[in-house]
């Protein structure tokens, strides 16, 4: 967040370390007790209402973060594979 690093842990989520981009589900946010605000163009990610952990900033339909995944237990899962694209998803 500006200059400041954040480090906030997603428990029980699904990374793909291969992908360009991830996604992140607000509803889970919301299950956790956090707050996604969006305005103007930009998306803040809250905790206990005051505390700035995350901002994105509109670009098309998705909000890109500045953020890196810092993986400290691996698990895998089995997926299939397709041909869709990030648009399709949208």
């Amino acid at each position: 967040v500006g200059s400041k690093t954040i480090t906030h842990h997603l428990k029980d989520t699904l990374f793909a370390p291969k992908a360009i981009n991830n996604l992140i589900s607000i509803s889970k946010l919301d299950d956790a007790g956090m707050e996604a605000r969006f305005c103007r163009g930009k998306v803040e990610f809250l905790q206990n209402g005051s505390t700035v952990l995350a901002v994105g900033h509109k670009s098309r339909r998705l909000y890109q973060m500045a953020a890196h995944a810092r993986i400290t237990a691996e698990q895998s899962n089995v997926a299939e594979d397709s041909q869709n694209t990030w648009d399709s998803w949208h």
